[in-house]
């Protein structure tokens, strides 16, 4: 017993893809803040206080303490009654040592903190006086320090003034960027004839502010930094209390600003950006006649449409997306025009376009275009056409069948134990390398059998039949 060859397609299935879509880009100018500082400042000394412990039996004997000065680390040690103790180790391994010979075994603490005080503010590099068992130490210079720390000696250490260095703006540069390249802003303060700053002189072009003058406020500063800027047609810039806002002139991306050695604090408030526009790209997907890319005009602008879309069976032109258009509003926009032709049906979630082949069948798959819109394009189903044959009756035998002209397609075989009113799926089987699949089912029962390929559009030739006479 054996069934032919399968009769027509019957039905199968729709082609359907996503097509994540993105923005159309405008460009952006970056924006710019500076927070400017006074043109000068006398800078602040550092101020230590050190809280000494008393001397029992000698114990402070060979101890010692961290403080720094403008240029070294002084390791500040102690020789009880001048017995000639040798430095200890993390003394001489500081840049210089101070030895204190004045405590002797059993001293206060207030005394302690004395006699520091008195050899310390003898060095040249400090100044010193102890309020009780309080010592306090001030460099002799402005400027930063590193803090002052108490070794082994037991003393606590505080921080009571940070150190700050001195300040002139005068000579000062920051870097700002153009569509040309770095713009060094530079400071002549009092427009005293000052040399240009290498920092500044490097840059592709320069830009000196005269117009600083002794003493100003940091506010002072940004008004008239502002000022000049705004004057420069590459720049709009405006000023309030310490903070100027500089907003490029051209749109586009650009290295951040930077703040040289101004001591400026600076920040990005938005980054320039270059446009990405959908503008002459397209993607591709296909239908029961061929390939149809979808294109973008933005604007409606009367833009040529691409070499990749005009090369396809078909083209569709999308002229509804505007610039600055979200992913999600671009989606919107497609899924309308898709849906409107008679070959799709397409919906959009945010910014996800699916779109549904109108017709079943094997289809292309879709893709971006050479001229890419940047569209992540996914098959979601494939395709396929389903060859129905004619039903046999089955006596319990096993059963074989054998396809040729393809080997990725899909058998399912169907029983019918009501004489063909109710059909029930056996089994998924995928033929064999050389096109044949077996089965078994009960007695007494209609067989038939499906094949759905998803990698042609034409019938397969297929063949049902009992094994022992295959």
């Amino acid at each position: 017993m054996s069934l032919g060859k399968v009769l027509s397609a019957r039905d199968g299935q729709h082609e359907i893809t996503s097509v994540e879509c993105v923005g159309d880009v405008a460009a952006i100018s970056e924006v710019s803040t500076i927070t400017c500082v006074d043109q000068a400042y006398a800078g602040v000394k550092e101020v230590t206080r050190i809280t000494c412990v008393a001397d029992v039996a000698g114990s402070l004997n060979a101890k010692y303490f961290r403080i720094n000065d403008d240029t070294q680390s002084a390791g500040v040690w102690i020789d009880v009654g001048n017995s000639g103790t040798s430095v200890p180790s993390g003394a001489s391994s500081l840049d210089r040592a101070i030895e204190i010979t004045t405590i002797t075994s059993g001293m206060s603490a207030h005394l302690v903190a004395g006699a520091i005080a008195t050899t310390l503010h003898a060095d040249s590099k400090f100044t010193a006086y102890n309020i009780g068992a309080d010592l306090y130490v001030t460099d002799a210079s402005v400027g930063t320090r590193v803090d002052a720390i108490a070794g082994d000696s037991g003393f606590l250490m505080t921080v009571v003034t940070q150190g700050t260095a001195s300040w002139d703006l005068n000579g000062k540069y920051f870097l700002l960027q153009d569509t040309a390249g770095s713009v060094g802003v530079w400071f002549d303060v009092d427009n005293s004839g000052t040399s240009i700053p290498s920092g500044a002189s490097s840059a592709t072009r320069a830009i000196e502010v005269t117009t600083v003058t002794s003493g100003m406020t940091a506010k002072d500063v940004a008004g008239v930094l502002a000022t000049k800027l705004h004057a420069d047609s590459k720049y709009a810039s405006t000023s309030a209390l310490s903070i100027v806002t500089v907003t490029d002139a051209d749109a586009g991306a650009r290295t951040n600003i930077a703040a040289g050695d101004t001591g400026f604090t600076v920040a990005v408030a938005t980054a320039g950006a270059n446009a990405d526009s959908l503008n002459a790209t397209y993607f591709k997907v296909s239908d029961d006649a061929g390939t149809v890319g979808f294109w973008f005009d933005v604007d409606n602008s009367g833009t040529s449409e691409p070499a990749g879309s005009a090369s396809l069976d078909r083209d569709v032109e999308i002229t509804t997306i505007v610039t600055g258009d979200s992913a999600s509003t671009v989606a919107t926009k497609l899924a309308a025009v898709v849906n409107a032709d008679s070959k799709f049906g397409a919906t959009a979630s945010d910014s996800t376009v699916t779109i549904t082949d109108a017709s079943q069948g094997v289809r292309v798959d879709g893709a971006d275009g050479t001229q890419a819109s940047g569209f992540t394009v996914t098959i979601t189903k494939q395709g396929a056409l389903t060859f129905e044959s004619e039903s046999i009756e089955s006596s319990g035998e096993i059963f074989s069948v054998f396809a040729s002209g393809t080997f990725a397609a899909t058998l399912k075989i169907q029983f019918s134990p009501d004489g063909g009113t109710t059909w029930f799926d056996d089994s998924d089987l995928t033929f064999t390398a050389k096109g044949k699949a077996n089965f078994q089912v009960a007695a007494t029962a209609l067989i038939r059998f499906e094949i759905t390929s998803a990698t042609g559009t034409t019938a397969i030739d297929a063949w049902l039949g009992a094994l022992e006479n295959a």
